[in-house]
């Protein structure tokens, strides 16, 4: 069956309300090479509407971001979610959950509930159904929730960790941060970098900094400023504010850099990023050497005119 056919084939099915055909021609519609992202709307609409959770999952995206020709309406993309959800949609789940998660309006839980017992427990609750649906960040999601006895009781016999692990193994990189720190603090510095290393891989700029850290102080492999230096460079890059401050340390003090060369404007504005992201010591560091930057011009000025006068 050719391309048109095909989806003079979708239409058919469309025109008889089959949601899977109207959610896969709103996919083409907001996806495909002629987009119209109102037309999508309108499909996803009618496919929800015939029970179909994928149309219904995207258009809670599509709710949520107001596209469409809506406005951005967080309410009614949880509702779209929730019926998703219900039909056991896993992505929808997690959406579910993850908007509980950060207090936005579902249901009876409204944001002035942000980590509410009622709300976590939800959120635990959909996090569930959407990790045992195979949907990665759901895995993690509800791994730390585990850990942290969110929502219901702490996790036993290494069932976060199950999750967690699972998560990885989908492609969520801070899973495998968060395994490597859990064996940090058990004191399993080899697991902890064989973890960090796997899920800096996956671009995870956390694992990238506590690798920087391992290097600085040589825990659990031999110290190296150099190799520490390159790890926050790579964390800081990725906008991670305490790698940012680390890697600023580095350039005021030389430590790790070429050379050893010392670069005080760059520490400068490495401490600029970090405390405009709220970290309060590289807010201070940031005080002190605009002050010495100051200091540094009155000197040289005063040693201009004292050269000058003594060319007189």
């Amino acid at each position: 069956m050719g391309w048109m056919a095909g989806v003079l084939a979708l239409r058919a099915r469309a025109a008889n309300g089959d949601g899977e055909a109207l959610n896969a021609l709103g996919d083409n519609a907001r996806w495909g090479g002629r987009r119209d992202i109102g037309e999508a709307a309108r499909l996803y609409v009618k496919g929800a509407g015939k029970g179909n959770a994928d149309a219904g999952r995207s258009l809670g995206w599509m709710r949520w971001r107001g596209e469409g020709g809506t406005l951005q309406d967080w309410r009614e993309a949880c509702r779209a979610w929730r019926e998703a959800a219900e039909k056991g949609h896993p992505e929808a789940s997690y959406l579910l959950g993850d908007a509980l998660l950060q207090g936005f309006p579902v249901g009876e839980h409204s944001k002035a509930q942000a980590g509410h017992d009622d709300a976590l427990v939800e959120a635990r609750r959909w996090m569930e159904v959407g990790a045992e649906g195979g949907y990665p960040p759901a895995m993690h999601n509800l791994g730390v929730m585990l850990l942290r006895g969110e929502g219901g009781e702490a996790g036993s016999g290494g069932v976060a960790e199950q999750w967690l692990e699972k998560g990885f193994e989908g492609g969520v990189a801070a899973s495998g941060a968060v395994l490597g720190d859990l064996a940090h603090d058990a004191g399993d510095a080899a697991g902890a970098l064989e973890w960090w290393v796997k899920a800096a891989a996956l671009g995870d700029a956390g694992a990238a900094m506590m690798l920087g850290y391992a290097y600085r102080t040589g825990a659990g492999v031999g110290e190296s400023e150099v190799e520490a230096a390159t790890w926050f460079a790579r964390a800081a890059k990725a906008g991670h504010p305490e790698a940012q401050f680390a890697l600023a340390e580095c350039y005021e003090s030389g430590s790790g850099i070429r050379g050893g060369a010392v670069d005080e404007h760059e520490a400068y504005l490495l401490y600029a990023k970090a405390a405009g992201a709220g970290h309060a010591e590289a807010a201070v560091r940031v005080a002190q050497l605009r002050t010495k930057f100051k200091f540094d011009r009155a000197r040289q000025k005063a040693d201009e005119r004292e050269g000058a006068r003594g060319r007189r």
